[in-house]
C-alpha cells in the first residue's frame, strides 16, 4: 500500500505494476532487495533467460526466448519457463504464452541490464520478429523493438506499411488499430496522427446514410 500510496505501482487488470514513469532507483531498498532476492534461488539459465523476458516485457513464448537466447534447443527453453512459473514469476496467460506476475519485477530485471546488453537483446528481438507473420501485435513488437534500438524511422515505416497494406485489402479497422497503437510509441510522430485522422474521416464517411 505504501508503494501505491507513493505513486511507484499502479493496477493494471488486476496487477500491481510499476508505472511507467516511476523512477526505479527510488524505489525502497528492501522492494529492490525482495525482486533480486527471489531471483537468486533461480538456476543460472533460468535468471538468464528472465532477461530475455525483461526484453520482451509482456506476451513471450518460448520462440521469442529461445532467438534472444540465441539457441535453437526449444525442450530447454520449455524447461526453464515451468521453472519460473512454478517460483511464481512469470505465469501462463494463455496457451503458449506467457507474461510476467508483476510488471514490477520486469522493470528492476530489466534495470539492471546494462546498456550494451539491453541494445543486443532489442536486436535479437528485431531479428525475430522480422521473420515471424505480420500481424498487429506481432508488427507492433517489431515497432518497438526498433524504437528501443534508435531506429524511430524505421518504426514507423514498419507501421506505415503494414497499415497501407491493411487498408489496400480493406481493412480500415486494422490499419486504424495499428496507427492508434503506433501512437503509444510515438506519440509525437505528426505523419501517425495524419494518416490517423484521414482513415477515420473515411471510415466515418463510409458510414453515412446513402454512400
Amino acid at each position: 500500500r505504501t508503494l501505491h500510496d507513493r505513486d511507484f505501482i499502479e493496477i493494471v487488470n488486476g496487477r500491481a505494476e510499476l508505472r511507467p514513469e516511476a523512477d526505479i532507483d527510488a524505489l525502497p531498498e528492501d522492494v529492490r532487495q525482495l525482486v533480486v532476492s527471489r531471483l537468486d534461488r533461480l538456476s543460472d539459465s533460468a535468471r538468464s533467460l528472465l532477461w530475455s523476458a525483461a526484453i520482451l516485457e509482456a506476451d513471450f513464448t518460448v520462440e521469442a526466448l529461445a532467438a534472444l537466447s540465441e539457441t535453437s534447443d526449444l525442450d530447454a527453453i520449455r524447461l526453464l519457463v515451468e521453472e519460473l512459473v512454478s517460483a511464481q514469476i512469470i505465469q501462463e496467460v494463455e496457451r503458449g504464452i506467457h507474461d510476467f506476475r508483476h510488471g514490477m519485477t520486469q522493470r528492476v530485471i530489466y534495470e539492471t541490464l546494462s546498456r550494451m546488453q539491453r541494445m543486443k537483446l532489442h536486436r535479437l528481438a528485431v531479428n525475430f520478429y522480422r521473420q515471424q507473420p505480420r500481424s498487429i501485435p506481432q508488427t507492433m513488437a517489431l515497432a518497438f523493438h526498433l524504437t528501443r534500438c534508435g531506429l524511430l524511422p524505421q518504426a514507423v515505416e514498419v507501421v506505415v506499411q503494414a497499415a497501407e497494406t491493411a487498408e489496400a485489402e480493406q481493412d480500415i479497422d486494422g490499419a486504424i488499430e495499428l496507427y492508434r497503437h503506433a501512437l503509444a510509441l510515438f506519440p509525437d510522430e505528426k505523419s501517425i496522427h495524419q494518416h490517423l485522422e484521414r482513415l477515420q474521416a473515411l471510415r466515418e464517411s463510409a458510414l453515412q446514410p446513402g454512400e
